[in-house]
């Protein structure tokens, strides 16, 4: 079984894969903050509560984006349960070109997500990640990862207006029931969810006159959910799409393809 460990700003999410198939999953907070200790215990619970065996782990693979934490997790894996964990970067053989500039500046997450694109979809793709900052990462026909665009995440930017608006109060990520909102929380409602849809929709048709067709897209991270029946047929939503990633960055570094 494989061990596959995204580590977010936001949230890390742990997946076991047996004979290439999801077996288990979970995403919890990320606490950048955590020791190696710390990083075991919540593995050994995950793990635990997953009735999977820490000895029947034959590997373990990292994307992380917390550098910290990839300290910790490295240092958990080798100590408790003896497996050197595959740090995912440009180093590794990722079967795709990577076309950001310096490459080594693409983010270990971003590489995931490109890999899967690259592997599970049709291209050109799109990956819209939504988590603490919403991500677009473009795979062209040829299979090279051409960068894209950050922009702030949902949350980000409600907890920031919540932040520097005193009279603001904090609300939930839900469809609103209008554009034109009646009250406080529901114009903030509206704001936020309404503004990020258009926004995506706003980068994906510039990405897709910048390729000169339409490519397929794929929704991603922990902020997509309340968002999939809007995006209708733009695309469709994969949470396990980095999980995905790692899984194919660990087969093609053992097999060599």
């Amino acid at each position: 079984m494989l061990l596959a460990v995204d580590i977010g700003n936001t949230h890390t999410v742990v997946g076991v894969f047996e004979e290439g198939s999801v077996r288990a999953h979970w995403r919890v907070s990320t606490f950048p903050d955590a020791t190696e200790d710390e990083m075991w215990v919540m593995l050994r619970a995950l793990l635990s509560e997953g009735n999977v065996v820490p000895e029947e782990l034959e590997a373990v693979i990292v994307a992380s984006v917390v550098p910290a934490l990839t300290d910790s997790i490295e240092a958990a894996c080798l100590n408790y349960l003896d497996r050197k964990a595959l740090l995912v970067s440009t180093d590794l053989d990722l079967g795709i070109t990577v076309g950001v500039h310096p490459p080594e500046a693409a983010g270990a997450d971003r590489l995931a997500n490109a890999v899967a694109a690259r592997y599970e979809y049709s291209l050109p793709a799109v990956v819209v990640d939504m988590g603490t900052a919403t991500t677009f990462d473009v795979v062209d026909e040829e299979g090279t990862y051409l960068g894209g665009a950050i922009a702030p995440g949902v949350l980000t930017s409600s907890e920031e207006l919540y932040r520097r608006a005193a009279k603001l109060a904090k609300v939930d990520i839900q469809a609103p029931a209008s554009a034109i909102g009646n009250t406080t929380e529901s114009s903030l409602r509206s704001g936020l969810y309404l503004g990020t849809l258009s926004m995506i929709d706003g980068i994906l048709d510039r990405i897709a006159s910048e390729l000169g067709r339409e490519p397929v897209v794929i929704f991603t991270g922990g902020l997509a959910a309340p968002f999939e029946e809007a995006f209708g047929e733009r695309g469709e939503v994969d949470p396990l799409l980095t999980l995905k990633g790692l899984r194919l960055i660990y087969e093609r570094s053992r097999t060599g393809h």
